[in-house]
């Protein structure tokens, strides 16, 4: 089975190493222009979060699948093609099956995207992980009301940076990133993931 926290920190690791090198930038050639690397980070930051909740959401509903967990009103609404569910029905191996489903879990939820907080709410919904911002309120030491801004604004932005270039349409100029908000990003997205993986 796969680890989805494991995975996650991976995708951190990898993205600090984009940081090692706007550090090296930084210090060596001061006089350029490097933020675009910040850039990169903060959108790196959240598909590494976004991709969590896929892999999460895909292991969870694959073990309801293998009978490990119940299954849910959410779960059992799950929509998968009918060539899905003759090939699962015409193939006696569960090991195929389970690839089989693994397959069409990707390929659907792969047209979702899991990062601001109602798609990540509606997504832990399938694999029974209700009110997920409560639940994770006390280890965060947050309340869930500032637990869903954080997390909307920082999806606010990744979006910005993404889809308009982060610039500012009444200036029309780049808006300002510094160390400190790839820090904060970083910081609060690995304390949410492992508090969501806590109490899955």
């Amino acid at each position: 089975m796969n680890d989805p926290l494991r995975q996650f920190l991976k995708n951190i690791e990898s993205i600090d190493t984009i940081d090692g090198i706007h550090s090296y930038f930084e210090q060596q050639v001061p006089a350029i222009d490097i933020s675009e690397i910040l850039r990169a980070e903060y959108v790196l930051l959240v598909s590494a979060f976004d991709y969590y909740i896929h892999d999460l959401v895909r292991e969870g509903m694959l073990e309801i699948f293998d009978g490990k967990n119940k299954s849910n009103p959410d779960y059992d609404k799950f929509h998968i093609s009918l060539k899905s569910v003759n090939l699962l029905l015409s193939n006696k191996d569960m090991l195929t099956r389970r690839q089989l489903l693994d397959n069409e879990i990707r390929k659907i939820n792969s047209k979702h995207s899991y990062q601001a907080p109602g798609n990540v709410e509606r997504a832990l919904s399938l694999i029974s992980f209700k009110s997920v911002w409560k639940n994770i309120s006390i280890d965060l030491k947050m309340d869930k009301e500032d637990i869903v801004k954080e997390l909307g604004l920082i999806v606010h932005r990744r979006n910005k940076i993404a889809h308009e270039a982060d610039i500012n349409p009444l200036t029309n100029d780049k808006t300002s990133i510094d160390k400190k908000t790839i820090n904060d990003v970083r910081d609060f997205l690995v304390k949410l993931v492992r508090a969501i993986n806590k109490k899955v």
